[in-house]
Order: structure tokens, then C-alpha cells, then sequence
């Protein structure tokens, strides 16, 4: 069961881990990819586009804040890319809580995000602005 948070647990967390969840790379996540954005490059058989590990973990993480608000917005993304991933690998995505700002009727979540192979190794570091749109 989906766990949901509420707005005053993410300002408790500011400057702590949120979420930690993990992927693994298969070849058919990176077919189903390639296939939903037309880039059919065969180097994308064995090797991950970067493209990909910008989307894994959004999926979760906007779940969890959907019952806060009528919009989940994407607001922005700083990312670094430091190390391939390939078919095979396991990918650990930590999400911390970077701040939480109100401006009635928006609500700006900052998000820190590193991934992490199955040897520990970084190989994605990012920072994400998401929008919560209010209910009320």
C-alpha cells in the first residue's frame, strides 16, 4: 500500500532522505523506453539512455503526492550524469527533502536525488523542483 505524506511531514524532513527505492535494469524497461520516445539507437541494447534514469522514482514520488493536491507539477531538473548504467544493474534512488516553500496556492518541493548501482557507485545526482497545486 501506497503511503502518503502530508505537507507538514515533508517540511519535518527538510535536509533528510524521504524515499529509497530501488530498480532494476531490465531490457524491457529500456525497449519500452526507447520505443515511447522513437530512439531506436542500437547502442540502447545493453546501456541505459540518460535520458531514463531522469524518469525513475518520479512515478512514486508524484503517488505519494497526489492526495495533497489537484496538480503535480514538474518545476524544474539540474541533473549530472557520472556513470553509465547498463542492462543487469540495480539502481537505488535516494530522494532528500531539500525544502519546502508555500505560496498559497502552490506549494515548492525541492528535491535532492542520487542513484547508486548495486556496487554503490554514484551515477546520478540530481536536484528537482516539483509544484503542488493546493485543493482548496
Amino acid at each position: 500500500m501506497m503511503q502518503h505524506i502530508t505537507i507538514e511531514e515533508l517540511k519535518q524532513k527538510a535536509g533528510q532522505t524521504w524515499l529509497v527505492m530501488d530498480y532494476p535494469i531490465e531490457r524491457e524497461l529500456l525497449k519500452r523506453f526507447t520505443s515511447a520516445v522513437g530512439d531506436t539507437n542500437p547502442r540502447w541494447q545493453d546501456n541505459v539512455p540518460p535520458s531514463l534514469l531522469f524518469t525513475i522514482g518520479l512515478e512514486q514520488v508524484s503517488e505519494r503526492l497526489v492526495p495533497l493536491s489537484q496538480a503535480v507539477l514538474h518545476g524544474s531538473t539540474e541533473i549530472e550524469y557520472i556513470a553509465k548504467v547498463k542492462v543487469g544493474d540495480n539502481i537505488t534512488v535516494v530522494a532528500d527533502v531539500e525544502d519546502v516553500r508555500e505560496r498559497p496556492p502552490f506549494t515548492f518541493l525541492g528535491l535532492k536525488i542520487e542513484q547508486h548501482n548495486q556496487n554503490g557507485t554514484l551515477v546520478v545526482r540530481c536536484k528537482q523542483m516539483i509544484v503542488l497545486r493546493s485543493l482548496v
